[in-house]
């Protein structure tokens, strides 16, 4: 009889063990992607493949933007709104900006003639999914870019500005959906819109 107890106690503290050892995974890579709110829609994050081990790296896709439509972007240096933490190395955080980076330019890349451009110029627009605050306004104006948009909202300061520096910003760009900030008769509307 105390051999079999002595046993079972052995065998539970196995299975205790090994689960244990399989769970002792960070809680960012078993939990679900937190919903902040700042996207609209967070059924369009899509993991992305070969990331470095212990990093998850999600992309933003919105099958109704047709990059087919555009000649040449350029891509804006990846910010990670996080820091180092007792989970989160700066390491690793330094694979996932890496990891993006080279996303975006394989995405440009595998579209056909969309060139990725690094000088801005009068015949470009800058598109974002964030707000286009004062900073982005900034931005704007030092790469000579008239128009700014964005799927998101514009602050107070970034229209000040904009106001100032004639930049014609849309916002909640959605399909044929947008709200237009500041000299709207740039934005020319054809008869198909």
């Amino acid at each position: 009889m105390k051999f079999s107890k002595l046993a079972q106690l052995v065998a539970v503290s196995s299975v205790g063990l090994t689960l244990f050892a399989c769970s002792n995974a960070p809680k960012m890579m078993t939990q679900a992607m937190p919903q902040s709110g700042f996207l609209p829609n967070y059924t369009l994050l899509q993991a992305v493949p070969n990331t470095p081990s212990g990093t998850r790296v999600w992309r933003y896709r919105n099958e109704a933007v047709n990059p087919t439509a555009y000649t040449a972007v350029i891509i804006d240096p990846i910010y990670l709104n996080q820091t180092p933490t007792q989970n989160i190395t700066a390491e690793s955080l330094i694979q996932a900006k890496i990891a993006l980076q080279d996303s975006m330019v394989q995405a440009v890349m595998g579209k056909g003639d969309i060139k990725i451009v690094s000088k801005p110029g009068r015949d470009l627009v800058f598109f974002t999914t964030g707000r286009l605050t004062s900073e982005m306004v900034i931005k704007g104006v030092q790469m000579e870019i008239p128009f700014l948009l964005t799927r998101s909202g514009v602050t107070l300061m970034g229209l000040e500005l904009a106001r100032k520096t004639n930049l014609t910003l849309l916002s909640r760009c959605s399909g044929k959906h947008f709200e237009i900030y500041n000299a709207p008769e740039r934005v020319i509307f054809s008869k198909a819109s």
